[in-house]
């Protein structure tokens, strides 16, 4: 069943209070977990990931705008999505995060700016347009595939090894 009520809003406004915006942050967090369920977990979303990609903007909008309603469990603060029960389960050996969206030239330079703060030398980029599809984290011992985990959680990730070896390269 779809629920229409549960797209975006328009955003609030500078006249938006603190109380205002602790009932979006709350309705927004709400959201963007039963979004996250219907897309990672059972693979029946129902709305676009630009759709959902303006909830989580609108989302972290209000918390860098009022910190004290940010806490560790909102959806900004982990990577959506539980390994799923039927394969095995394994650690990544760093965290596997999920990659940031832009929508226009401003958030584009925005990132180039903060890119280069980090990396102040040379930096070379390629874009390209955003492609669904699943990531994987594959580890190879002298060229040979040996494991290969979904991002799951970003911690816990699934074994896909078997699966992955029947692409055709």
């Amino acid at each position: 069943m779809k629920h229409n009520n549960l797209k975006a809003k328009p955003p609030l406004k500078k006249r938006a209070t603190k109380k205002l915006a602790r009932v979006r942050v709350k309705e927004l967090r709400q959201v963007i977990h039963r979004h996250d369920r219907l897309y990672y977990e059972w693979d029946k979303p129902e709305i676009s990931d630009y759709e959902y990609d303006q909830l989580f903007k609108e989302l972290l909008d209000l918390e860098a705008k009022y910190p004290e309603l940010s806490d560790s469990y909102s959806p900004t603060k982990r990577v959506p999505g539980k390994p799923l029960s039927q394969f095995e389960k394994a650690g990544h050996k760093t965290p596997m995060l999920s990659l940031q969206n832009t929508y226009n030239e401003t958030e584009l330079l925005n990132f180039y700016d903060k890119a280069s703060a980090l990396s102040p030398k040379f930096l070379s980029f390629i874009l390209e347009p955003k492609l669904d599809g699943v990531a994987l984290s594959l580890t190879y011992k002298k060229g040979k595939l040996i494991k290969a985990l979904t991002r799951g959680d970003g911690h816990i990730g699934e074994n896909v090894s078997e699966n992955t070896k029947t692409i055709k390269t």
